[in-house]
């Protein structure tokens, strides 16, 4: 399976996927790329910055989860309406 799958796959059925997530339970390493391919393809791939504390330095940090919108299909549905 290609990562582009794996990737799509995991936003289908979670909510939304992080670089950590993409490294730790996928074994992908640049999630950008993936999410880049995506797009690409025609999927809207949303993003947001999230906030928190490091749990090891105790700092403030950020992050970005990705979410999909819309798939291909559902976007060809949209427009034969």
């Amino acid at each position: 399976m290609k990562q582009t799958d794996l990737v799509l796959n995991y936003l289908k059925h979670n909510k939304g996927i992080t670089s950590a997530d993409a490294f730790y339970k996928l074994g992908i390493a640049h999630l950008p790329r993936r999410v880049l391919d995506l797009a690409e393809a025609g999927h809207e791939v949303k993003k947001v910055t999230e906030y928190g504390v490091n749990e090891h330095s105790g700092e403030q940090t950020h992050w970005i989860r990705y979410f999909i919108s819309q798939t291909p299909t559902a976007l060809q549905g949209a427009s034969n309406d």
